[in-house]
């Protein structure tokens, strides 16, 4: 609870597709448990941390989250957009708030690209300037490495 209601936080999912890609999920982070013994279902481990995600319908790339100022995504409510995972497919937080005036459902979010990113998108609204800031700053897959490494 968090000033009287609940909280949640948010996080991009790495999932491997069909054909071995990488493909990355917003998901709102449920909860985290471990089993330490007991009977537990099949592909899951005594001892390991699992987190509990409800999943958006849609693939989110971080690359679109880096070049679009906001972005809208919406939870899944099927069966098979809530899942149990393993925590190392959590590659990344993400920033999300209510979207309020889209639709009338509780499911659908905004975020917005990384304030490390701000003054690059603005910089690329500018022509002129574009190619002399758009030298290194820092991306999604520098901090996914630290994340990974930690």
């Amino acid at each position: 609870m968090y000033c009287g209601s609940d909280w949640y936080d948010f996080c991009i999912v790495n999932y491997k597709g069909r054909n071995n890609e990488d493909l990355e999920y917003p998901a709102k982070i449920l909860g985290f448990f471990k089993f330490l013994s007991g009977d537990i279902p099949s592909k899951l481990s005594i001892g390991e941390m699992y987190a509990v995600v409800q999943m958006s319908n849609h693939v989110l790339e971080t690359d679109i989250i880096d070049s679009e100022f906001v972005s809208m995504f919406e939870l899944g409510i099927r069966g098979q957009d809530f899942c149990i995972i393993p925590i190392e497919m959590i590659i990344a937080p993400l920033f999300a708030i209510k979207n309020y005036g889209y639709k009338t459902n509780n499911r659908c979010y905004l975020t917005a690209m990384p304030y490390w990113n701000g003054g690059s998108y603005f910089t690329r609204k500018m022509p002129i300037y574009s190619e002399e800031f758009s030298k290194s700053r820092p991306n999604w897959h520098v901090f996914k490495k630290k994340i990974k490494n930690t």
